[in-house]
């Protein structure tokens, strides 16, 4: 909860950020491994910048990203006008304003902002936001400068009344100024929103900014009892959502979001103790939100291993379908081995199949070895076949050379072809070797075609050459001709893979073969003005037709 917190505050009080930062690291060092949230790439980013700790391992491609934005715990520190301002330094403001030059309508943009993807942010914008009220007068009354619903949104989250007082003179505040209000905690506004402009409080919002207060006033001015509840969890105080079900309140009301019951929050939020409370107090352990999820799909989605035995000890049926009939098992393919196990033991049906025919193995076999072994141990089909008649190898096909391994060992079928007519070697011939040597070694059809008459070596001459050394030594023809008469050789030139050209002229390619256009591969690589594949196949006597 409070690593929650703090996220949010780092998105909003940006000025704040390493004091953030600096709470964040006691409660990590005090509670690391077991304490982690998903605190969002940017909090993760500034963190890392900070400490040089990485909470995942693909980071380092979102943190790209960030660089490239140049973004800093230093807030905007190469801007010397956004720093003045940021911290209301009136007299180094004045200096640069005096300058000559100085352009009053610039915009700074700014990633860290509420709203980093617009067009960026002028400078009563900003003095607004940070709540810097002594540049805001200057710019005032030096420039008379109009006030905007922007200007009011911000000023709630920099939180200087006598701003906020200014711009309400001027501009009448709209739902986002009640969402900023909230999100800040002012709690004397929100109540002045809702009086004077007839503005609601949205309870998500108070949910998802731990905005307690402006959730209690929601309910004192609305009665609705029954969404209160739906949303007390969120504060993490169990007595609040224990007082609500000894109030009366109906244990299994949904929220009108998502349809959420209180007992889906709670295993969301990893709530042990008021999950057995609810449990106990007579909570539907069946219930479904909005997507046909019973608590058990969120148990499984989390990868939380004892909830789904509390759940299903209570009740909880391992083979309910969601709206898309996907069952708990479908979801903890994706994630646990031991839910799965704990799903098939209670009698989860492993072969059954979700709106697009898809098995629990489909959703394996794009991720996890351990769980593929599990379900074909308990009698999963490997050549159950999807709606568009791919079967789990054709998704393994594309990333995992193990569990390539396991499907085959146990009767995969290697030629399997799927609507279009692929085989998982026309898969792999885009992407791995490996998976191409354990398919071919398997028995897999080198030559076998598409519905375009495509063979897998015409995959592996766009990007591979090494895919294509494995191929023809195993017997690919080098010369086959796509629907439109195209050769590997063609694909290779039109791509300017001058490795893949040569290699293909040294093992017979016929480089003036022509597709059904009379196009040879030459022809092709100088419409793409592909250099390094015309001079290779000049070289080898190439004709431009």
């Amino acid at each position: 909860m409070v690593c929650q917190i703090l996220k949010l505050a780092t998105r909003y009080r940006k000025r704040y950020v390493k004091s953030y930062l600096s709470l964040f690291k006691k409660i990590y060092d005090d509670y690391y491994p077991w304490y982690y949230l998903a605190l969002g790439p940017l909090f993760e980013f500034f963190f890392y910048q900070e400490y040089g700790i990485m909470f995942h391992q693909n980071d380092p491609s979102k943190f790209k990203e960030f660089e490239a934005q140049k973004c800093s715990v230093y807030v905007c520190e190469e801007n010397p006008i956004y720093r003045a301002l940021m911290n209301d330094n009136l007299d180094t403001f004045k200096i640069i304003a005096e300058q000559d030059g100085f352009d009053k309508d610039q915009l700074i943009k700014c990633s860290l902002h509420p709203d980093p993807y617009g067009k960026g942010e002028s400078l009563i914008d900003i003095c607004c936001l940070h709540g810097a009220v002594g540049c805001f007068k200057y710019l005032r009354a030096k420039y008379d400068w109009t006030l905007t619903i922007k200007n009011l949104q911000f000023s709630l989250l920099g939180g200087n009344s006598s701003i906020i007082n200014e711009c309400l003179q001027y501009v009448d505040p709209d739902e986002k100024v009640m969402q900023y209000a909230i999100i800040s905690h002012n709690q004397d506004f929100v109540v002045y929103l809702m009086n004077n402009y007839d503005l609601k409080i949205k309870l998500e919002w108070c949910s998802e900014f731990h905005n307690l207060d402006a959730f209690l006033i929601y309910m004192d001015y609305s009665k609705d009892i029954n969404s209160c509840f739906t949303h007390s969890l969120s504060f993490g105080i169990n007595s609040l959502c224990k007082s609500f079900i000894e109030y009366g309140v109906d244990v299994n009301s949904k929220d009108n979001i998502f349809g959420y019951s209180i007992l889906h929050a709670a295993v969301i939020e990893g709530n042990r103790e008021l999950i057995k409370y609810l449990l106990s107090h007579g909570a539907d352990v069946n219930v479904k939100n909005n997507a046909g999820e019973t608590p058990l799909f969120s148990t499984c989605n989390h990868g939380i291993i004892d909830f789904a035995d509390i759940l299903i000890s209570n009740g909880a049926n391992v083979n309910s379908k969601n709206n898309h009939k996907e069952t708990p098992l479908h979801f903890a393919a994706r994630h646990s081995k031991e839910i799965c196990e704990i799903l098939i033991s209670n009698g989860a049906n492993v072969n059954s199949k979700n709106d697009y025919k898809e098995t629990p193995l489909h959703f394996a076999a794009r991720h996890s070895k351990e769980i593929c072994e599990i379900l074909i141990s308990n009698g999963a089909n490997v050549n159950s076949k999807n709606d568009h008649k791919e079967t789990p190898l054709h998704f393994a096909a594309r990333h995992s050379k193990e569990i390539c391994e396991i499907l085959i060992s146990n009767g995969a079928n290697v030629n399997s072809k799927n609507n279009h007519k692929e085989t998982p070697l026309h898969f792999a011939a885009r992407h791995s070797k490996e998976i191409c040597e354990i398919l071919i070694s398997n028995g897999a059809n080198v030559n076998s075609k598409n519905d375009h008459k495509e063979t897998p070596l015409h995959f592996a001459a766009r990007h591979s050459k090494e895919i294509c050394e494995i191929l023809i030594s195993n017997g690919a023809n080098v010369n086959a001709k796509n629907n439109i008469g195209k050769t590997p050789l063609h694909k290779a030139s039109q791509k300017n893979n001058k490795y893949v050209v040569e290699f293909l002229i040294n093992h017979g390619a016929d480089v003036n073969a022509k597709n059904i256009n009379g196009k040879t591969p030459l022809n092709i690589a100088i419409e793409k003005n592909n250099r390094e594949a015309q001079i290779i196949l000049v070289f080898y006597g190439a004709k431009e037709t």
